[in-house]
């Protein structure tokens, strides 16, 4: 078995391709009939703004000058699936890929909705706290206790390459 929460590793396997290199149906089921996770597909974006300064993002990635941050600062970015900006550290930046890699985005482990599902969707709920805005929230992936996943890319060949771990409380 491979260590679910150990960056670029079998279980955290991360690769880039081209939307046109997609087929358009799901992939069949291995013959030992895994169990089929809660699938959710991202149809719109919001664009936020989180206050981050460019020159402020490399804090963000090294333990020292994180921790060292005051608190409003190191509480700007969300905790929400997202792309862009710097991560939304659940434990530090010290688990992150160095060296010509660039943060992209990172998956929460909880569905987030800005509206309420078209029909009864089992498992969906409201959000009474309007936590980020969102409207109603469901479990998403198994991360761990409450965790973020987060996905790095290092452009530096050809084809990108991926480097996805995660964390948790």
């Amino acid at each position: 078995m491979c260590s679910t929460w150990e960056g670029g590793s079998g279980a955290n396997a991360c690769f880039v391709t081209e939307p046109e290199d997609l087929i358009a149906e799901f992939s069949v089921l291995p013959n030992d009939s895994p169990v089929v996770e809660r699938e959710a597909r991202i149809v719109e974006w919001l664009e936020r703004d989180d206050e981050i300064a460019e020159d402020q993002a490399g804090l963000f990635f090294s333990s020292t000058e994180f921790f060292e941050l005051p608190e409003s600062e190191a509480a700007k970015p969300t905790w929400s699936t997202r792309l862009g900006s710097v991560p939304r550290w659940i434990q530090s930046p010290d688990e992150a890929p160095t060296e010509g890699w660039a943060f992209f985005g990172q998956l929460d482990s909880t569905y987030s909705f800005l509206s309420a599902p078209k029909s009864s969707t089992p498992g969906v709920v409201e959000d009474a706290e309007k936590f980020e805005g969102r409207s109603h929230y469901c479990e998403g992936p198994n991360l761990g206790d409450g965790g973020i996943a987060y996905l790095f890319l290092r452009k530096t060949k050809e084809t990108p390459e991926g480097w996805f771990f995660w964390q948790c409380g």
